[in-house]
């Protein structure tokens, strides 16, 4: 059941940090509430008459889950009408909603599909900017010239620059079209890096690079840590909600009717209501056991969940707990420089 969203005052500041300018960054630590700010400022925006539609693109876990559950989440989002162009509604219908979410392999599609026709969207935000980092990259080139349709342009990250200061060029640009830290990414490797390296190809920032830059993106960015915020709780709950593939939802939804359902040709039963509850979690989590101990996997979405948590982090330590030994064999698949302290 939705509630009243109770922002935190680092949230009302990232709210008036948006509002305020059509051009802004978000870059704040995973668990502060990039989503429901986001939402906060287009309703504040929406209220003003500065905007009528917002474009949201997004990797495709937070743009088939994240961002519709968190505006069914709150009362004062679950007004807004959103859609989800993937899979069976991918089909545009801009007086059907408020917001349209997009994962950047559908850009081309959603581009296409708009020639001709009235111009959709006053407001673009970027979740994830990060996959926008390479202005060689189709991603970036689809979605370059299109940005100057939008009247408002957001990106949100947490790690704007895993790889270093590079990785800046393609985010700002999607922000400023190139005012702040020029148009073409060799004037910008020109102006703070130096080649290095067998044939000149790895670049380094100059000792300066940082300052300068840093002062380039100061008007258009807001950067908020985790621990800079005394308010909040010493623990942030940020719950990641995951959808079962269609055929693990089928599996556990005839788990937990009929105790028993078939994988591969072959029957797994459950004894009684209680071993179906196991099987049913095992099969929520990815694989589930038959009666000889051998195990087969069913899906990898939560798994595939932690990976993108993961690299969001961007080398900050995570501490992963797991419930069943293919739980374990799974995540050791997916990071194998992991270190495995027990079961």
């Amino acid at each position: 059941m939705a509630t009243n969203w109770q922002p935190h005052n680092y949230q009302r500041t990232a709210i008036k940090f948006m509002v305020s300018q059509g051009a802004a960054g978000l870059f704040l630590d995973p668990g502060l509430g990039k989503t429901s700010i986001t939402y906060g400022a287009f309703k504040v925006l929406r209220a003003k008459g500065l905007v009528r539609r917002m474009l949201v693109v997004a990797p495709l876990r937070p743009a088939v889950s994240v961002w519709p559950n968190e505006c069914r989440k709150w009362t004062d989002f679950e007004s807004l009408r959103v859609r989800v162009l993937h899979g069976k509604e991918r089909e545009l219908c801009p007086e059907l909603s408020e917001v349209d979410i997009i994962n950047p392999e559908g850009l081309g599609w959603l581009f296409k599909a708009v020639q001709g026709q009235p111009w959709p969207w006053d407001m673009l935000v970027i979740d994830e900017s990060t996959r926008f980092k390479h202005a060689s990259t189709l991603r970036f080139k689809t979605l370059k010239p299109w940005l100057t349709k939008f009247q408002r342009r957001y990106i949100l990250t947490g790690t704007p620059a895993p790889n270093g200061l590079l990785d800046l060029f393609g985010q700002v640009y999607i922000l400023d079209l190139g005012n702040a830290l020029g148009r073409f990414i060799t004037h910008y490797r020109n102006s703070y890096f130096d080649p290095t390296g067998f044939g000149g190809y790895t670049w380094v920032p100059r000792a300066d690079s940082g300052t300068r830059i840093y002062a380039k993106l100061r008007p258009l960015v807001l950067r908020m840590s985790a621990e800079d915020y005394l308010e909040l709780p010493p623990l942030i709950y940020n719950t990641v909600r995951v959808d079962l593939p269609q055929r693990a939802q089928k599996m556990y939804d005839e788990m937990e009717d009929l105790l028993l359902t078939q994988l591969e040709g072959h029957t797994i039963i459950a004894a009684n209501s209680g071993a179906a509850t196991q099987k049913c979690r095992q099969i929520a989590n990815g694989g589930v056991y038959d009666a000889d101990g051998t195990w087969a996997n069913i899906h990898d979405a939560k798994t595939e969940a932690v990976q993108e948590l993961v690299e969001e982090l961007s080398g900050k330590p995570a501490l992963v707990a797991y419930e069943f030994k293919h739980d374990l064999e799974r995540l050791m698949q997916a990071f194998p420089q992991a270190r495995h302290l027990g079961g």
